[in-house]
């Protein structure tokens, strides 16, 4: 491990245990990760400062254009969603079925509680809605500047900077709240306060109970948790179908199982399909179970990297397979990335981080490369993407049941210990 590399890990060791002390290499070597926390930072404040600029000088398009991302007016134009569903629910509409004061006819494909919070935020308004949506993608940007100082990364940098996550602002996509809420609760001091974050994520955009995962170690927890999202599923269980018929993803710039079946179904004759798929579904084993190899031999990560990915790897590989979704919840994977750069086997770690730039900078590839093309690397890296993730996962899930289990065992055994020094006294 590089003398940089261990300076940063170091770090989140330390702050994960108050008090501790380190030899003195070990804090030169956090000096020099502070000081290149401070130099993304500022690389990362100006760029945004720059963004900002460009959309007060040249405007909101030309600059979205430059930067390769298809601009919508009006703008932020995900939220104007939820302003538009409370003005048809006025009229008498569900806007879950149908919204005709949207924009471009999309439904509310998000849970009724956000007619609540817009009525509440009063976004049918202008002014407001633009002082809520400005809000949401700044609270947006803290995050990714918390995170970025806390897993100091030039790949977390670019993947900041990429379409995915350019989209998501742009767009002003409720996921960015959901981020946030989640980021928040990672860096919350105690482990209820996390709970909490996540089940308001839940509240708002449900692919959220996936996080739960991350409480694999507090059974307590992990079963308020699931019995508390288990319960808002019923409540709102007649939601749920009008939620996924309002799902407008399209496939290249999308990711998701059915991208892949979509794909096989568009390029092949059913008589051969299932040679295909049987070869799709075999590689897809073979190359999982080398990444499982490779990440069985490494040492664990730090607890917070851990906990990271569990968060974003977890949202990731259930939306992955429950549903098509656009690009800009790519951005999940930013809390994938400081596990992702700490991989030892070079060609692993480099595979899985050049493959996470290509699938969040789809829309700039459109730009240059023939359709098709696009779609084929779209689909080839987002899998990959999914096939490493998933196999971070399973690395990380297999510790936990002797996490689980040994802490009882350890205070059976010290219950026993005790009865016998008793016994020997009396």
């Amino acid at each position: 491990m590089s003398y940089l590399k261990r300076g940063w890990m170091q770090t989140i060791m330390t702050r994960d245990t108050p008090g501790a002390r380190l030899p003195l290499a070990d804090r030169c070597a956090m000096n020099v990760a502070t000081a290149r926390s401070t130099r993304l930072l500022i690389i990362f404040g100006a760029g945004w400062l720059v963004i900002g600029l460009a959309i007060l000088s040249i405007g909101w398009e030309l600059t979205w254009k430059i930067l390769h991302v298809p601009p919508l007016t009006p703008i932020f134009a995900d939220m104007r969603t939820i302003q538009a569903a409370l003005i048809s629910h006025e009229q008498g509409f569900d806007p879950q079925l149908v919204n005709p004061a949207d924009p471009w006819q999309r439904r509310m494909n998000y849970p009724s509680l956000w007619l609540a919070i817009g009525q509440w935020a009063q976004l049918d308004r202008e002014l407001p809605f633009l002082i809520f949506s400005l809000a949401w993608a700044l609270a947006y940007l803290v995050t990714n500047g918390a995170l970025l100082w806390r897993f100091p990364s030039w790949w977390l940098l670019l993947a900041i900077f990429s379409g995915a996550s350019l989209l998501a602002v742009e767009r002003a996509n409720n996921d960015i709240v959901i981020f946030a809420l989640l980021v928040l609760g990672l860096s919350a001091p105690r482990a209820a306060i996390g709970l909490a974050c996540v089940l308001l994520a839940t509240l708002l955009k449900l692919y959220p109970a996936a996080a739960l995962i991350r409480f694999r170690n507090q059974p307590r927890l992990l079963l308020i948790g699931t019995l508390l999202a288990g319960g808002y599923f019923i409540a709102i269980s007649g939601e749920l179908a009008a939620l996924q018929s309002g799902n407008t993803a399209q496939e290249a710039i999308s990711y998701g199982i059915g991208h892949g079946w979509r794909w096989l179904v568009d390029r092949t004759d059913a008589a051969i399909r299932p040679i295909w798929l049987g070869l799709a579904v075999a590689v897809s084993i073979a190359v999982g179970w080398q990444i499982s190899h490779c990440l069985r031999r490494q040492p664990a990560p730090p607890a917070a990297i851990r906990e990271s990915l569990l968060t974003g790897g977890s949202i990731f590989v259930a939306t992955y397979l429950v549903t098509l979704n656009w690009d800009y919840r790519l951005i999940f994977l930013l809390l994938c990335i400081p596990y992702l750069t700490q991989i030892e086997q070079p060609w692993l770690r480099r595979s899985l981080l050049i493959s996470l730039l290509i699938a969040s900078n789809i829309n700039a590839l459109r730009w240059h490369l023939p359709a098709d093309l696009v779609e084929l690397i779209s689909l080839t890296s987002k899998h990959y993407l999914f096939l490493g993730v998933a196999a971070a996962l399973v690395s990380e899930l297999r510790a936990a049941p002797s996490d689980l289990w040994e802490r009882p065992l350890l205070r059976r055994r010290g219950h026993e210990r005790g009865q016998r020094r008793l016994e020997r006294k009396q």
